[in-house]
Formats: structure tokens, C-alpha cells, sequence
């Protein structure tokens, strides 16, 4: 079966051209599917950030709900965001196997459509990650929040370093995927 995708094309064609020779020094990827209900969030706090030089991808696996429209809507609005959907819904790991393949910047940050990031996130990333140019991730605090956005717990604290800091990786591992369970062991 083939997939096509529809890419918002609200640029002219010389906008088009210099963005594609521009390349953005970060790709934030938000594979979404029925995403509606927090997307909003999401992009705006991707859009609000301080660093300015990013490219929001979003792959939409031909989501039922509103996810279409907000992403239009964003995208109509920022030529930073490109939006593209599915025709069809290709599954979770290939749509997030896109937008890898389609990532331009020299940084890449995921995104889920129901998180959101400090307005300084991305700047303060950097600033560590340039620091030592060995450096391959990192990892902020994360405050884990519930569906109306009250803070349940924060990853990178006293009450969860001790979990994380294991030799054993799969120790490491099985600690955080408990954590954002809501298990905190």
C-alpha cells in the first residue's frame, strides 16, 4: 500500500527556497495521532522557546480528531513548523522513523503532543551540549504532570536521582519506566 503525505504549502516559492537552504541548528519531531485535546500546548510551548533557530516537524498518522486543523492553523502561521499528514496510519514506530529521516537540524529533540517545554529549554540545552562537544544527550529535570497539569512528580530530583544513578542500565531503565508509570519505585 502507499502512503502519500500533504505538506502545508502556504509559503511562496521563494520563501520555500530559502527555507530549504537554511538549515535550522535544532529539529523538534512531534509524531502525533488523535493528539487534539493537548496539541495546542504543546506547539506553543515549542514556539515560545528563546532560541529561535528550529525547525517544529510534525507527522500526523491520519489522526480522526481536530489534530489536523490545529496543525494547519500553526503551520499557516510559522514557517517554522511543517506539518505533514498521513493518508493513511502507518503505525507508531514508522511515524516516528519519518520524522527522523526527515530531520534537518544538527540537534534533535522529540516531542509528545502532550507535553510542553520551558520557554528556555532548548537555549539551556545547548548551552550544555556545547560546552563539551562529546557530549551525546541531555537530559533536563522533567516534571511529570497529571492530564490537568498538576505536578505529580520531577525526574532529575532528590526523590528520583538515587533511581536513575544505577551502574546497571537495565536497572536504570526498568526505574524510569516505572517513574513515568506513576510508579516510583
Amino acid at each position: 500500500m502507499a502512503v502519500t503525505e500533504l505538506q502545508v504549502e502556504d509559503f511562496s516559492a521563494d520563501m520555500n527556497r530559502s527555507r530549504a537552504a537554511a538549515m535550522p541548528r535544532v529539529t523538534i519531531a512531534l509524531p502525533v495521532y488523535n493528539g487534539g485535546e493537548f496539541l495546542r500546548v504543546a506547539i506553543e510551548s515549542v514556539l515560545a522557546q528563546t532560541f529561535t533557530d528550529f525547525e517544529l516537524l510534525i507527522s500526523d498518522n491520519d489522526s480522526t480528531d481536530g489534530t489536523e486543523a490545529i496543525c494547519r492553523e500553526y503551520a499557516s502561521r510559522d514557517s517554522r513548523l511543517i506539518y505533514k499528514r498521513n493518508a493513511a496510519n502507518i503505525g507508531c514506530a514508522k511515524n516516528f522513523n519519518k520524522l527522523v529521516a526527515e530531520a534537518r537540524g544538527t540537534y534533535f529533540k522529540w516531542i509528545c503532543h502532550d507535553d510542553f517545554i520551558d520557554p528556555e529549554f532548548i537555549r539551556r540545552c545547548l548551552d550544555i551540549a556545547e560546552k563539551d562537544l562529546s557530549t551525546i544527550t541531555v537530559a533536563p529535570r522533567t516534571v511529570v504532570t497529571d492530564s490537568n497539569g498538576a505536578p505529580l512528580y520531577t525526574l532529575g530530583s532528590s526523590e528520583t536521582d538515587g533511581l536513575l544513578a544505577s551502574d546497571d542500565p537495565v536497572a536504570r531503565h526498568r526505574n524510569m519506566i516505572r517513574m513515568l508509570q506513576g510508579k516510583v519505585v
